[in-house]
């Protein structure tokens, strides 16, 4: 049984609220599905060894300045939630071990929930998550423990985010719906179909001093969002009340967008296949970098998130890789290569990452 929105799947909640359907899979169903996904990461790490020898063979996307030193490693948890939305809805989180080495380890699979194909899905950090729905435009913000998906203070399982009026639905059409992403703060950044850039967000300036460096190590509460336009020189108060003279639409072109840091976005520009970094100072609403190139060749990713700290995540056929740029030097680590860390995810329906596991 699939609802109109992602439902809960732990005994806990179902007692608490009797009205709120389950995940649709069965205790014993979902600890065989657990200990099948297991066993799969097993036989994916068994042939690592020959993914990377095809690999070789294989143009991965390096980056386009000088690699004479190697890159300092960021920052992070002891592991990085990250997520996959299967075809058919469900949800599942999947701790990627030591991720500021790029290993090939894994902690346990579980699946969290069902019905998250019922929108476009965007993971916040700490277990924050948004849900943009194609009939009203609305976002709707939800909240995974760890252990279960926590009752909002409405006794719902979300709270509306989005404003009256706001309309979202744009980002959940065929080829719009990478161009919406979560930072470390819990803030949307977001590029519309005339190339503009917004900034989602509930308080600019106090939501960036509570996670200076993005540093925070808690997930923000959900409130109501106003969406703020960027300009070439940093935030605008409001949308559609600028102050400033408004940036062109240099975002046009744009078919992907990760935040990978607080006010940190990359952008994958579909005319030229390039990556570019921009990095705004949210404190100071001012803009410290701007498109700037760090890598050609990204259109082979089906998939691409980010776990925060300039660390980021790409799917293709032959695996699941990781890269992480140093913005003071310029340089990727490992002489601008990717790194396999794992198997078989390129077919989900999205791929998502906690944005601040890490920190630079």
């Amino acid at each position: 049984m699939v609802a109109s929105a992602p439902v809960r799947a732990t005994r806990m909640l179902n007692a608490q609220r009797s009205d709120v359907a389950v995940s649709g899979v069965a205790a014993a169903s979902s600890r065989r599905k657990t200990t099948l996904g297991n066993n799969y990461m097993k036989l994916a790490k068994r042939v690592t060894t020959m993914l990377a020898a095809v690999a070789v063979a294989v143009t991965l996307p390096v980056a386009a300045v000088s690699t004479a030193s190697a890159s300092p490693v960021p920052s992070c948890d002891v592991s990085a939630d990250v997520y996959g939305v299967e075809q058919d809805g469900r949800l599942f989180v999947y701790p990627h071990n030591e991720p500021e080495n790029g290993g090939f380890s894994w902690g346990a699979k579980r699946y969290i929930g069902t019905g998250w194909n019922a929108g476009t899905v965007v993971a916040g950090p700490y277990g924050l998550f948004y849900l943009i729905l194609p009939t009203t435009g609305e976002i709707r913000a939800y909240s995974w423990n760890g252990y279960g998906w926590d009752t909002a203070p409405n006794g719902a399982q979300y709270i509306v985010v989005s404003l009256p009026g706001d309309d979202y639905r744009y980002w959940t059409q065929a080829g719009n719906t990478n161009k919406v992403s979560s930072d470390a703060n819990g803030d949307l950044w977001l590029i519309d179909g005339a190339g503009e850039l917004y900034y989602v967000t509930d308080a600019p300036s106090a939501a960036a001093k509570s996670a200076t460096a993005g540093k925070a190590k808690a997930k923000p509460e959900a409130h109501s969002k106003t969406r703020v336009k960027v300009t070439k020189d940093g935030l605008q108060s409001k949308a559609g009340a600028q102050s400033k003279a408004a940036a062109a639409p240099i975002w046009l072109g744009v078919d992907y967008i990760v935040s990978a840091g607080n006010g940190v976005l990359y952008t994958r520009h579909s005319t030229t296949n390039e990556l570019k970094r921009s990095e705004f100072d949210l404190v100071n609403g001012t803009t410290t970098a701007l498109q700037t190139p760090v890598g050609s060749g990204w259109n082979i990713f089906t998939h691409l998130t980010s776990v925060g700290g300039d660390t980021l995540y790409g799917t293709t056929n032959l695996g699941f890789w990781e890269y992480h740029y140093d913005s003071a030097t310029g340089l990727w680590a490992n002489n601008g290569s990717g790194k396999l860390v794992g198997a078989g995810w390129n077919s989900l329906a999205r791929v998502l990452g906690n944005p601040a596991a890490c920190y630079s």
